[in-house]
């Protein structure tokens, strides 16, 4: 994640999960990383890896889906 398109990449691919409130996820630019509080009881902490993942990102060991790491605008990608 290099700049803001790319932040609200992963930030729209966590919307849809529940227990996840908007201003739970917050994503340092600098060093590349999203920190997400959820609500455990709720969402488990796969689900939000595999959302991030199929946005096109790698979140923790979860690999990005190459289709949608392809789909990215090219400054995601690099």
């Amino acid at each position: 994640m290099k700049n803001i398109a790319c932040a609200e990449v992963v930030r729209n691919s966590l919307k849809g999960l529940i227990g996840i409130k908007p201003q739970d996820v917050v994503i340092d630019l600098n060093t590349r990383t999203v920190t997400v509080q959820y609500e455990s009881l709720v969402t488990a902490k796969k689900n939000v890896e595999y959302a991030i993942a199929r946005s096109g990102f790698d979140a923790n060991a979860i690999p990005a889906d190459k289709e949608a790491a392809a789909k990215l605008p090219k400054e995601c990608r690099e």
